[in-house]
């Protein structure tokens, strides 16, 4: 990462010098340094986090709709190219996620995604009977999407 230090001229200015990842001119972490800086970065992770999750789910999305509609259209050649076209968006959204989220982070929220959408579909388009272990299931993969994106795994980064 790149570091920018920020010198003051008076002493009372010495929390300039911590640069984005609250590290002093000598590299050492401080703990607890929230600079003008830090805090407009912390802002962008989160912003960042966010369109990453929001990549994640919208190639669960494509993933489910691939899978819905190799069931739902009966023309071979409309089917293959829907599929084709779900399967290309969802590489893309999926690949915009790895850059904003940890590999876990973006593989575990599409896989959710894409598992829950395919079996509500099934459920609602095609009349698919979902057991109980099913929903449990269900509940428990959203719990663990959840502790994930609270989870304090570190965020690679960006090479951009």
């Amino acid at each position: 990462r790149e570091r920018y230090f920020y010198k003051g001229i008076f002493r009372n200015q010495r929390q300039l010098y911590y640069n984005f990842d609250g590290l002093n001119e000598r590299g050492v972490h401080i703990k607890g340094v929230t600079t003008p800086a830090n805090s407009d970065i912390t802002a962008m992770d989160d912003a960042k986090t966010r369109r990453g999750y929001a990549w994640a789910i919208s190639a669960g999305l494509n993933a489910a709709l691939a899978a819905i509609s190799a069931k739902l259209f009966e023309s071979q050649i409309l089917r293959y190219g829907m599929i084709l076209l779900f399967n290309v968006t969802m590489w893309g959204c999926y690949v915009n996620s790895l850059k904003a989220l940890s590999s876990l982070q973006a593989t575990v929220t599409n896989f959710a995604t894409n598992f829950l959408t395919s079996g509500l579909a099934g459920f609602i388009l095609f009349e698919e009977a979902l057991s109980v272990k099913w929903f449990a299931g269900a509940i428990l993969m959203v719990i663990g999407v959840l502790i994930l994106s609270k989870s304090s795994i570190e965020r690679k980064a960006s090479v951009d």
